[in-house]
This record gives C-alpha cells, sequence and structure tokens, in this order.
C-alpha cells in the first residue's frame, strides 16, 4: 500500500537507488505472498476469485520487481564495463573514440546467455557454431592499429554474432561485413537492428572472394587466423589502406599482421604480437 501511495515518477528515483536490495526485496515478499512465483513470474495461488483491484496489484508488483532486476543488471553491467575500459587504458588504448565505442555497445547482447555473467572479462567468449567473441583487448587494438576516420568505409571478415562490428560502426561510415555461418549471419543482423545500427551491410558468404562488386575499402579487418592475405582482400584495399588479420605459422602459433598497401605491388609489414583466432574457413556457406 506504501509503494503504491507514491507518484510513478518517485516510485523511478526509489527503484534506481535502491535497485539491487529492492528487486529481491519485492521478490521475497511477492513469494512469500503467493503474487510470484520461484520463476518470478506472476502465479494465482488462492481458490478463491480475486477482484480487479487486486489482479491490477498483483501486476503492478510483477512488473515493478521485473523493472527492479533490469535495472539492476544494467547497473552492474555499466559498472563492469567501465572497469573493462580502465583495463583497455592500463594495456595501451587511449584513443577516445574507441574507448567511446566500447562504452556505448553493451556486449552482454552478443554472448551467449550461459556466459551472461562473463560479458566483461577480458577474455574470448565460445559462441555459437564453434567460434568465438574475440577478447576486448585484442579487438580494441586491432581496431586501433588501423586509424579509423569517421569517414572510412571498412570491410571485415568474419562478422560472428557482430560485436566488433558495433564497434567499428561507431568509428567510421560504413562497415561491409561477412559471414560464413547462417546462423551467426541471421543473429548478427537482429543484434545490430536492436542497436538501431543503420550503417552496417550484411553479407552471407565466403569472406575470402570479398565483397561483391569489387568494391573498394579504407581498411580491413579479419577475424580468422590465415596462411596468408586472401588476395581478392589485398586487392579490395585502397592504396594507403590498412588491413590487420591474424597469421597462423604452425599448429600452435599465430601472430597478428598489419600491412599498409602503397601500391599493388608494394606493401609496408609489421609482425605485431601472439594471438589465437579460429581458422579462416574456405568453402561454401554453412
Amino acid at each position: 500500500n506504501l509503494l503504491l501511495g507514491f507518484p510513478s515518477s518517485s516510485l523511478t528515483w526509489i527503484c534506481a537507488i535502491a535497485a539491487p536490495a529492492f528487486a529481491d526485496s519485492i521478490a521475497a515478499f511477492a513469494i512469500c505472498s503467493g503474487v510470484l512465483g520461484k520463476s518470478g513470474c506472476l502465479e494465482a495461488v488462492s481458490p478463491e476469485p480475486v477482484t480487479a483491484q487486486e489482479t491490477n496489484t498483483l501486476l503492478f508488483i510483477n512488473k515493478l520487481y521485473l523493472f527492479c532486476k533490469r535495472l539492476t543488471t544494467s547497473m552492474i553491467f555499466n559498472k563492469k564495463n567501465k572497469e573493462l575500459i580502465s583495463e583497455l587504458k592500463n594495456k595501451g588504448i587511449l584513443n577516445k573514440n574507441i574507448l567511446d565505442a566500447f562504452m556505448k555497445i553493451p556486449r552482454e547482447l552478443f554472448v551467449n546467455e550461459k556466459f551472461f555473467n562473463l560479458s566483461y572479462e577480458n577474455i574470448p567468449l565460445p559462441i555459437d557454431c564453434e567460434q568465438t567473441i574475440s577478447q576486448p583487448y585484442v579487438v580494441a587494438f586491432m581496431i586501433d592499429c588501423l586509424k579509423l576516420k569517421k569517414t572510412n568505409k571498412i570491410l571485415e571478415i568474419g562478422t560472428g554474432t557482430g560485436y566488433q562490428t558495433a564497434l567499428l560502426a561507431q568509428l567510421c561510415k560504413q562497415v561491409c561485413t561477412i559471414e560464413i555461418f547462417s546462423e551467426l549471419y541471421n543473429k548478427a543482423k537482429i543484434n545490430h537492428s536492436k542497436l538501431e545500427l543503420t550503417n552496417i551491410k550484411h553479407m552471407f558468404g565466403n569472406g575470402i572472394d570479398g565483397w561483391k562488386n569489387h568494391a573498394l575499402f579504407d581498411a580491413i579487418i579479419i577475424s580468422a587466423a590465415t596462411e596468408s592475405c586472401p588476395n581478392k582482400l589485398l586487392e579490395s584495399l585502397k592504396n594507403g589502406g590498412k588491413i590487420i588479420f591474424p597469421k597462423k605459422y604452425d599448429l600452435k602459433t599465430q601472430k597478428l599482421i598489419l600491412l599498409e598497401k602503397i601500391n599493388k605491388h608494394k606493401y609496408i609489414t609489421k609482425t605485431l604480437f601472439d594471438v589465437r583466432f579460429v581458422p579462416l574457413l574456405n568453402k561454401k556457406n554453412t
């Protein structure tokens, strides 16, 4: 009754301030009262008919509980994301635009539900189709190496669930991304739609073949290991552009390679550090 006496605006502020404890308190009260089941869903446990007012009260408590749980989760992830960004800074990622992109894009949207609590750990995580969402530091480092501008058009090979794609979309004019697995291709499109990202073009296909219509790009980022950079991708890079990819040397060794294209006959190559990526697939779409 006390809660129902507050205007909605005041109640929102109360929830925001005390959400972590508030949600559990509401849940405990509601479960003990028979209002909520242990699953957090509204349950009518009384065999007697309830009035319209009682039904509205139960619905209100259920909505309040769900709101507080969502708010609590959002607050926790926001805090963890800030901690991740602080770690990236300590590791040398100082580009403000990149750090701002990491702050804006919710990584939890792109990970499997069972790894939800690890969303902002600086580690790679498994996704479907035996692929991975890369370690945030490696993603940030690779993007930083490309020295992107807001006017750039970039090609990404290996969309995955779309986390890196979403970060890139914050940093350049257009992102064209290719994914070979139909399940991941569809998931990424859904994720990007949820974030209302409108400067991403998706393609279902083999990334080794490059983008359709032989388009040219200011930068290319490859998110899978290959023994050499595919020729069609080199041809898709503008003069003065950069391409970064993990090069496979043997079964145990991979290193990040940064290429800068001077012209079609000359490239400047820089070998960076050891990494571990899934292999770049050269087969029909799956």
